[in-house]
């Protein structure tokens, strides 16, 4: 099941509160199935869920005679395509003139003043017209509608819940798009997809996790590079000066050093610093291994 399918099931158990947000849900069923536009073809959805709730929203406030058809989806293999008719012309116009604005598919923005309104509205367009990719792969929910003032009157709706989303055009239709994951997130719990909502910060937390411990890995396995250049380094160094003139070419305190690194050449400073028999800071160990790596680079110029 896609998160899209997974988020519009979660909606289509949202039972509407009151008459007035089933209404609203309703009429952004309407406008945003491109209804009226296909003859008596009403909706078409790939949702059962859908189907059913715009049939049971329909009968409850018109009593409309449906017609519910399933056919394969031609457009997309292994899907089920739901197409709702009303085959009855006079029921048809009633419910054009009840839910168009002057005859256009505009919002009526007068009844959706009040949140639970508002909303039901939204979730309406949403299971109508909206889509949702897999949070694990992307962040990105849209909306995709047919006509430029209806997309522009949905994106001021949602604007001005402060969830900022994006218009542009598609081919033929315009797409409203949210990217964000808070803003997608406070957009899901507005519709009433609250677990949805909630599976996409568990997501957003395991990514946060994942990426940390990538960076410290990465940063570990960063410092084993350079500690195995250096030490690859100190090595060449100590044999070069044992073949040219000896270890006793060492001073003391530089010979228990080398000899100390030949035999861990696997081993950190720090570990290094351990394994010696005196005490010596890190900075002193540091020190003495440069000053033989100089006596090298002598001898190499030499």
């Amino acid at each position: 099941m896609s998160f899209s399918v997974q988020v519009k099931d979660e909606l289509c158990e949202v039972v509407a509160p009151d008459r007035e947000s089933m209404l609203a849900e309703l009429s952004a069923m309407v406008l945003f199935s491109r209804a009226f536009e296909r003859g008596n073809c009403v909706l078409q959805t790939e949702n059962r869920g859908v189907a059913d709730r715009f049939i049971d929203f329909l009968v409850d406030e018109f009593d409309t005679i449906l017609t519910l058809i399933s056919a394969p989806n031609p457009k997309r293999r292994g899907t089920t395509r739901y197409t709702l008719a009303i085959d009855n012309s006079a029921q048809r116009e009633q419910i054009r003139r009840r839910f168009f604005r002057e005859g256009e598919p505009r919002i009526d923005f007068a009844p959706l003043e009040n949140e639970s309104n508002r909303s039901a509205f939204i979730r309406g367009a949403f299971v109508t017209c909206g889509s949702m990719n897999d949070p694990h792969k992307e962040y990105h929910l849209e909306f995709v509608v047919a006509h430029h003032d209806l997309a522009a009157d949905l994106a001021s709706l949602i604007s001005e819940l402060d969830i900022p989303i994006k218009l542009t055009r598609r081919k033929n239709s315009y797409v409203l798009y949210i990217k964000e994951s808070e803003n997608i997130e406070d957009l899901l719990t507005l519709m009433g997809a609250t677990k949805a909502s909630l599976e996409i910060m568990e997501i957003k937390v395991m990514k946060d996790v994942r990426n940390k411990v990538n960076r410290v890995t990465n940063c570990e396995t960063a410092n084993i590079g350079k500690t195995v250049a250096a030490s690859t380094k100190q090595v060449d160094d100590i044999n070069l000066i044992i073949q040219k003139r000896g270890l006793d070419y060492l001073p003391d305190n530089l010979k228990e050093v080398a000899l100390a690194r030949l035999d861990n050449p696997e081993m950190s400073l720090n570990e290094l610093v351990e394994e010696l028999h005196f005490s010596i800071s890190k900075s002193g160990l540091n020190h003495r291994l440069k000053r033989i790596g100089e006596l090298a680079d002598g001898l190499r110029k030499g």
